[in-house]
């Protein structure tokens, strides 16, 4: 494991984790560090089990919501292993928190993850990419985290209808196999009718299920855990965008440009120097109220 303290005050710490698969964490139960909750931001798909819980397939599109001591095994589900942003909340903020319908409450999460939406998604990049390159700005980084907070709590799922137990469970299983198979073929081109076949259930039962247990359609799930994984390879990419985007499973370079000019505000060349991150974060657009 590869940890970097990229800041800490009395009021915020940010963390950025590395795990190969070949560490020795993935062999172990694990508990959550600190003595406070954590917003934690995956950048590569990663089954994540709680104790007492099913499991999960975390990723970028979603924003983990973790409770200090919890303890939680992992599995790889990505050649990379397990990499992530960790926003570790201190003390002084636990107060706003609670003041959260439904959201917080005796000093802990009460919900598991959030969709994290296209704007909290790229300020934490931008947050990490401005920390690592300096000179840090105290006032900047610390108000941009209570943005990002605020907009993964805006976004919490609502109270789902009572139902059966077993209707539950299997309804939480589908979407967790169909995620699986989206994250693990990104670049295929699977039709509605496919997916439905291979996971063995009509294709609007499943489409109907998947919005209800992720907040997302299959194809916005798809099309978001595309970009933002361009979004973290960019920095790397070296030459023409054009395969980055056919390996993503973008028809063309200018339909990649385009999805990613909609989804994040900017053009990939905005977030392709990380000279450019603070400028960006201090033009960026209020993120959810």
């Amino acid at each position: 494991m590869v940890a970097r303290q990229l800041y800490s005050s009395p009021l915020i710490g940010i963390a950025e984790f590395d795990h190969p698969p070949h560490d020795e964490t993935w062999r172990t139960v694990q508990a959550v560090r600190g003595q406070g909750p954590l917003v934690v931001f995956p950048r590569v798909p990663v089954v994540v089990r709680r104790q007492r819980d099913a499991p999960m397939l975390a990723g970028p599109n979603f924003a983990m919501l973790w409770n200090a001591g919890e303890l939680y095994t992992r599995e790889p589900a990505d050649r990379r292993g397990d990499c992530y942003l960790e926003l570790q909340l201190r003390p002084p903020t636990l107060p706003y928190l609670s003041g959260t319908v439904d959201a917080f409450k005796d000093g802990a999460w009460r919900h598991l993850y959030a969709p994290a939406d296209r704007a909290v998604y790229l300020h934490q990049h931008l947050l990490a990419i401005h920390l690592k390159t300096g000179p840090i700005d105290p006032l900047l980084v610390e108000e941009t985290s209570v943005r990002i907070v605020r907009g993964v709590v805006a976004r919490l799922p609502e109270a789902s209808r009572v139902r059966r137990a077993r209707t539950r469970d299997d309804h939480y299983a589908l979407a967790e196999a169909a995620k699986r198979v989206l994250a693990l073929e990104l670049r295929e081109r699977l039709s509605l009718e496919e997916l439905g076949r291979r996971l063995g259930h009509s294709p609007f039962h499943l489409a109907r299920v998947f919005r209800e247990e992720t907040g997302y359609s299959l194809h916005a799930y798809r099309l978001q855990l595309r970009l933002r994984t361009a979004l973290e390879r960019l920095p790397e990419t070296v030459g023409s965008l054009s395969r980055l985007a056919f390996e993503l499973g973008f028809a063309s370079h200018s339909h990649f440009t385009t999805a990613f000019q909609r989804e994040f505000g900017v053009p990939p060349s905005a977030v392709r120097s990380r000279r450019d991150a603070r400028m960006l974060l201090e033009a960026a657009r209020p993120l959810s109220a």
